[in-house]
């Protein structure tokens, strides 16, 4: 199952509450794709970089993936530019991640 939280947030970094990042991972359920929008997100830094990486390590112990949707330009210019696409899975709509695969 896929659950979206569109992040209303204009910036991560390391000023942003660890009571957000909480509340991300208590959304999760066991074994789910839980999908970050982060199209009104302007800015991110490095240490929200981490701290994402960090929710993302969380959810395995839930046995549940973190995937980021619709980045906006400059945020999806940083996590290529820092390779987090290999880590988290980057894609521009949701239904990129609804697509179940098929065996042929």
């Amino acid at each position: 199952m896929v659950k979206e939280i569109v992040v209303q947030e204009k910036r991560i970094t390391a000023l942003t509450d660890e009571s957000f990042f909480e509340n991300i991972f208590n959304f999760a359920g066991e074994g789910e794709v839980l999908a970050l929008n982060l199209k009104n997100v302007e800015m991110i830094d490095s240490s929200g970089i981490a701290r994402i990486l960090s929710l993302r390590k969380k959810l395995e112990s839930k046995d549940s993936e973190l995937a980021i949707v619709s980045p906006s330009p400059y945020v999806k210019k940083v996590l290529l530019i820092l390779g987090i696409n290999r880590a988290i899975k980057v894609v521009e709509n949701i239904s990129q991640l609804m697509v179940e695969p098929h065996e042929g």
